[in-house]
């Protein structure tokens, strides 16, 4: 009898329309990830029975829920589904001014009348600008700040007097922060033994990333679930492939903190929690949904120390955005996260002997009332 492998296990998911029930005949996708530590856990229920001979008289299964971490590695379109899951939001299509009566400043787009804020742009959006006389300030360009009249933008214009049917357009789609919660079926394939274990009514519960020098962009999904079945001869069905893209890496990457370029960040770390639960009832082993909870956006920041600027935000408790921009291996896709409104809620540091200073700064993310999200995400692909 062969032993299962590890070199054979796969993972495939598909959406769940009624949270803790796999559809019908569904169709599961393959998923791309760095780890599969997927499980069912239970609490153990230990007999209190008083023994002359000191020892345990009995033990039993209590309630049961899916836990675990799925690492991956950033790539174009392999996580769309998993990042909608962890905003509990929906990818839409990015903003446009429409057609506009605009005019360009040596790094500025304004406008008379209309608003920016109200159209949906924000700091770090990728746009498409056309229309305007001097081709030099068409294409694509990135946001840098943003008010209702005025647009600044990370690239050198050249001045353009205002004239009609002028449009500045986001790139791909955006996804925010939202309140639809959404679960997966997982099925883990070991299939080398011809064995497949189904979990069911999965959330994620955290999401977590990871950007440093001289790695690739990772993280990982934490999650909770509902159920788990046993071990089964029969399976859910051959997933559909995953997309094949390269992931990312921090060397190509653009940030900006506060709407200045910077190039002195060692590392960038953030969580995304979402406080779910799931909670034991009488007369079963499951729970009977997941719950929501709080999104708490946390992260911490490491640079070295150049000058006032970053440290100061901290000092003043002065709110700042951070952005950054990921282009992907193929020389067209890009991802950007955003963060719109940040605080620094710590800089330590602890000067060495010799070589560099870092400073450590902690941050928290607060929801930014213009747009109404306190982190988002935009990818160049509409698919």
């Amino acid at each position: 009898m062969p032993l299962a492998s590890g070199a054979n296990v796969g993972l495939s998911y598909v959406a769940e329309v009624t949270r803790g029930t796999t559809p019908g005949s569904p169709t599961m996708k393959a998923a791309r990830f760095t780890g599969r530590n997927l499980n069912l856990t239970r609490a153990t229920l230990t007999s209190n029975e008083r023994r002359n001979d000191r020892q345990i008289a009995d033990l039993r299964h209590g309630f049961n829920q899916v836990g675990g971490s799925l690492g991956f590695e950033l790539s174009t379109d392999a996580f769309n589904d998993f990042l909608e899951a962890a905003m509990a939001g929906t990818w839409a299509v990015a903003p446009t001014t429409g057609a506009q009566t605009l005019a360009s400043t040596t790094s500025t787009f304004t406008r008379a009348t209309g608003s920016f804020i109200t159209d949906g742009f924000m700091p770090g959006d990728m746009v498409t600008v056309t229309g305007f006389v001097t081709g030099g300030n068409n294409g694509v360009t990135q946001v840098v700040s943003v008010s209702a009249l005025v647009l600044t933008v990370a690239k050198t214009l050249v001045a353009d007097v205002a004239a009609a049917a002028r449009t500045i357009a986001g790139v791909g789609k955006k996804l925010k922060v939202g309140s639809t919660l959404k679960t997966f079926t997982f099925e883990r394939r070991f299939t080398d033994i011809t064995q497949y274990q189904v979990f069911a009514g999965v959330a994620i519960n955290q999401m977590s990333f990871n950007i440093k020098p001289d790695q690739i962009i990772g993280g990982s999904f934490d999650v909770i679930g509902m159920s788990s079945q046993p071990l089964s001869g029969t399976s859910l069905g051959s997933p559909t492939a995953a997309p094949t893209g390269s992931p990312f890496d921090a060397f190509t990457a653009n940030l900006y903190i506060n709407g200045v370029a910077n190039a002195v960040v060692t590392d960038i770390s953030f969580q995304l929690a979402n406080n779910r639960s799931v909670n034991p009832v009488v007369g079963s082993k499951f729970s009977p949904d997941v719950f929501e909870g709080t999104c708490q956006v946390t992260g911490t920041l490491m640079a070295y120390l150049q000058d006032a600027a970053v440290l100061n935000l901290f000092t003043n408790e002065t709110e700042c955005s951070l952005f950054a921009k990921f282009p992907d291996p193929n020389g067209t896709d890009y991802f950007v996260v955003q963060l719109p409104r940040i605080k620094l809620t710590s800089a330590d540091s602890d000067p060495p002997q010799q070589g560099p200073i870092t400073v450590s700064y902690k941050f928290q993310a607060l929801v930014e009332p213009n747009s109404g999200t306190s982190i988002a995400f935009q990818r160049s692909t509409v698919t």
